[in-house]
């Protein structure tokens, strides 16, 4: 059997509440314009609950960068800046949560502590995130299966990255302690197609919902992916539901292809890379070497490692875009490296001798080499990254590294960092445990269903979804019950498709009220203008910002019989069609086409 056919699986989705942040009075309003301040730190590594130090955060340590913070007045207070303690938890937050506990039929728990989970990237000021475990154990139906909910968390949201350089990132701070809602799936999808629906449904449980953003960033969706023989790798950033098959996809192919490559290397060698640094800057001709690596060696020294058994395997790319080659670059350049060089690249275009460095190294027939340019420090640590990476490949079981990854734009991945583990969460003591008030959990009613009381109505299934996404299923429906003279799919176009036709085809800004649409639908039951005016009736709305019926009313029968013999006469010998044509262009809007046509045959006779 496939591995393909063995997938394991589950979601992890984050989304953004509106309101109040999570701790604070301050608003959850993100700004991009010219900073009030700007803050600087440095973040340091502490121990979590267990006494450990998370591999994760011992991972970002080594990338000793600075973080810059950009803050505005009405945006951050001084508990963004980690100079005051977290004010009582947002009720409404805690509330909206609750909620979505209740929609995807979790048990709320009897109590809830907020614990610190250690973050070390920059994102958050204090060095941590503060997050609470609100339900378990719940569920959802896709595709007529049931896939468990494995836990609903509310958290604070992180910082927004603005730039990073090799030496400082920085942040915005208006994002910080939004209040975000997580929850996660139980490993119970085994097909690619089924986690884009999963992930569908439960993007649908949460737009029926109020209090939650939305929006173009307001909901995050991870995966995690697993294979037989590989390890829970957590893909993080998959926004685009359609390009989650291809994602899951990749990621199986990349990680069989760590399997077969283990599998090839330990045919040569069972011996993993000793991280031995051996300085090899002698063996490169400085005239001959590129630029960049001219201007890096005038202050800095070329330093190798001999790779057991990798000759020919460093540079192997059986799918696209995946390669060991590749890992090691994505280690680099997380320690602020341009990259590296190493046995399967033509040594030549460096200005290097490959012989010479082969045998400096002790490079034996099949042994491979990874070098690198820079601070010897700093060089160490990668080479120690590169050397688990590789020792994971020759020891059965291990090829494939529990990891954190980012989703790319063409559906592959890139290495962020390990899999964080339990050391990273401590309990939060600034904040006191919380009993939860189920009275708080709101009675919703979903998307589809209220789709389904418009389809009773008589619009079509894809009609009927999008008004309910768009929120307005109850003034459709109050539209239906007062214009009894307007059909309901007819009335439900000109709600939902009609703007957006007219945007896409006039290029005309518009977005009309519910008072609009009143006005209109109640001219038009009266019979006072025609269905044909009213595109143009919004056209002109949104060019003026007013409506005008005044050029739309129907004309009485005789001028429209007068308008049909001027139209006749004007066109002498031509056939009855093409009458016809010619006045209801003309009439648009003005008359009813049914009568039109039957003056236009009543005058021919």
């Amino acid at each position: 059997m496939s591995r393909l056919a063995k997938l394991t699986c589950g979601l992890e989705i984050h989304q953004q509440l509106e309101g109040k942040k999570l701790f604070c009075s301050c608003p959850t309003k993100i700004r991009s314009d010219k900073p009030d301040f700007i803050v600087r730190r440095k973040l340091h590594v502490a121990a979590g609950e267990t006494g450990e130090i998370d591999i994760a955060a011992a991972h970002e340590k080594k990338k000793d960068k600075w973080f810059a913070y950009q803050g505005y007045r009405d945006a951050a207070c001084l508990v963004e800046l980690d100079e005051e303690p977290p004010h009582p938890v947002d009720e409404e937050a805690l509330s909206i949560a609750l909620t979505i506990c209740h929609m995807l039929q979790c048990k709320v728990v009897d109590r809830i502590q907020f614990m610190r989970k250690t973050v070390l990237d920059g994102s958050n000021t204090s060095g941590f995130q503060r997050t609470c475990l609100i339900g378990r154990g719940g569920y959802i139906e896709a595709d007529g299966k049931r896939i468990g909910i494995q836990t609903v968390c509310l958290e604070e949201d992180a910082c927004m990255i603005s730039s990073r350089t090799d030496t400082e990132d920085v942040y915005n701070l208006s994002r910080l302690s939004m209040p975000l809602s997580e929850f996660a799936t139980e490993p119970d999808i085994t097909d690619r197609k089924e986690a884009m629906h999963v992930a569908a449904k439960l993007g649908m449980i949460l737009r029926s919902l109020d209090g939650i953003k939305r929006g173009l960033g307001t909901i995050r969706q991870d995966l995690n992916v697993s294979i037989p023989g590989g390890a829970r790798v957590e893909i993080k950033g998959a926004q685009d539901l359609k390009m989650i098959p291809t994602i899951i996809e990749n990621e199986i192919k990349r990680q069989e292809h760590l399997l077969a490559l283990g599998e090839r290397l330990r045919s040569r060698t069972t011996l993993p890379p000793d991280g031995k640094l051996i300085d090899v800057t002698i063996f490169f001709d400085r005239k001959k070497a590129p630029d960049f690596l001219k201007r890096a060696l005038e202050k800095s020294k070329v330093f190798g490692m001999r790779l057991p058994g990798l000759a020919g395997l460093i540079g192997h790319e059986e799918i696209r875009n995946q390669r060991i080659g590749y890992e090691f670059a994505a280690f680099a350049k997380q320690l602020g490296f341009g990259g590296v060089m190493h046995a399967d690249e033509d040594m030549k275009k460096y200005g290097a001798d490959t012989d010479k460095i082969r045998s400096a190294l002790e490079c034996g027939e099949h042994d491979g080499f990874v070098l690198c340019v820079g601070d010897q420090e700093r060089i160490t640590a990668l080479f120690e990254l590169i050397a688990k990476r590789v020792e994971r490949l020759v020891t059965p079981g291990e090829e494939v590294a529990p990891e954190v990854r980012k989703a790319e734009d063409d559906g592959t991945t890139t290495y962020l960092r390990p899999m964080p583990g339990a050391a990273r969460m401590y309990p939060e003591t600034d904040i006191p445990l919380i009993t939860p008030d189920l009275s708080a959990i709101r009675t919703v009613e979903l998307i589809e269903h209220k789709a389904e009381r418009l389809e009773e109505k008589g619009l079509s299934k894809d009609l009927a979804l999008a008004l309910a996404k768009a929120g307005l299923t109850e003034d459709v429906m109050e539209f239906i019950g007062r214009f009894k003279n307007i059909k309901p799919a007819f009335l439900a176009e000109t709600m939902i498709a009609t703007p957006a036709a007219i945007r896409r085809k006039e290029n005309i800004a518009m977005n009309p009220t519910l008072e609009d649409f009143a006005h209109i639908f109640s001219e038009l039951d009266l019979g006072s203008i025609t269905k044909d005016a009213v595109y143009d009736i919004l056209c002109d709305l949104g060019r003026t910002g007013k409506l005008d019926f005044s050029r739309f009313e129907l004309l009485s029968e005789a001028d429209v019989k007068k308008e049909i013999e001027n139209i006749i006469k004007e066109n002498k010998g031509k056939p009855e069609n093409v009458l016809i044509g010619i006045a209801m262009g003309r009439l648009k809007g003005r008359a009813d086409p049914a009568k039109v046509i039957a003056a236009v045959k009543e005058a021919l006779g």
